[in-house]
């Protein structure tokens, strides 16, 4: 996907599936392109295509954070479709309900606290993964279903981070994880490099001095780059070189 017109036709593809997605008007075979017919080895051809074509590379292409959300959306479908299509009893059951996912009459209310634990895992493994648009979608279902775990809004906005358009909600989540554990090290530390990386030193400094002054022996804050690491220990990209130049007293400052 190279110019702006292939850009384009991937867009409108993305939100010409999420509306017949969201209007259920798509089943999951219609979804793969496969016939109600389609045996094991058809779903995963079609799956590993769909994967290919919406794959966090190509997403990326796209500056609207809305129609990227649209694409995680999207994704996550494409992955559901395969889990239901790819097991038997799924499928039967599945099939049986007229093609169509288990609705509330079908099954009983899930509490909501649990979905969103659920959801955080699932976050924290996709974010191991790098996939970083899907691990957003899942974090913000998870805040929807209990808007009370701090971790829930740290990890998003560390996700968030990760993409340029999204660095200004990146800050509003992590800066409501600080008000909601004052306490961690952790948020602030996440706020300073994401300052970081927008080149605004001063605010970065401070919210290092920050999480040292609550764990003065704080990991993220103390490091060189090369040995920062983020939660799901992956080398945190945005941080380059010059972080320890820039702030010598902070990376030389004695442990009390």
């Amino acid at each position: 996907m190279n110019s702006d017109t292939e850009i384009q036709d991937f867009i409108d593809h993305i939100n010409q599936l999420f509306q017949k997605l969201t209007a259920t008007e798509m089943d999951y075979f219609e979804l793969l392109g496969l016939s109600r017919t389609a045996i094991t080895r058809d779903i995963e051809v079609a799956y590993q295509k769909y994967i290919y074509d919406f794959s966090e590379q190509q997403i990326n292409k796209i500056t609207d954070p809305e129609v990227r959300r649209k694409a995680g959306f999207v994704v996550e479908k494409i992955n559901r479709a395969r889990d239901i299509l790819m097991d038997y009893d799924k499928r039967a059951a599945y099939e049986q309900r007229g093609f169509r996912e288990a609705g509330p009459q079908d099954e009983p209310e899930e509490d909501p606290v649990e979905v969103a634990k659920t959801l955080y895992r699932k976050a924290k493994t996709l974010y191991g993964m790098q996939d970083y648009v899907t691990a957003i979608s899942a974090l913000e279902k998870a805040i929807h279903c209990d808007p009370k775990k701090p971790d829930h809004y740290y990890l998003l906005g560390v996700c968030q981070s990760r993409f340029p358009t999204l660095k200004r909600e990146a800050e509003k989540n992590l800066l409501k994880a600080v008000e909601m554990e004052p306490w961690n090290a952790e948020h602030d530390a996440a706020l300073g490099m994401l300052f970081y990386s927008e080149q605004l030193y001063t605010r970065a400094e401070s919210y290092f001095r920050k999480a040292l002054d609550k764990e003065p022996s704080h990991v993220m804050a103390r490091k060189p780059p090369h040995e920062i690491v983020a939660p799901a220990k992956k080398p945190m990209d945005s941080i380059k070189e010059g972080l320890y130049k820039a702030f010598p007293s902070i990376f030389r400052k004695k442990k009390k």
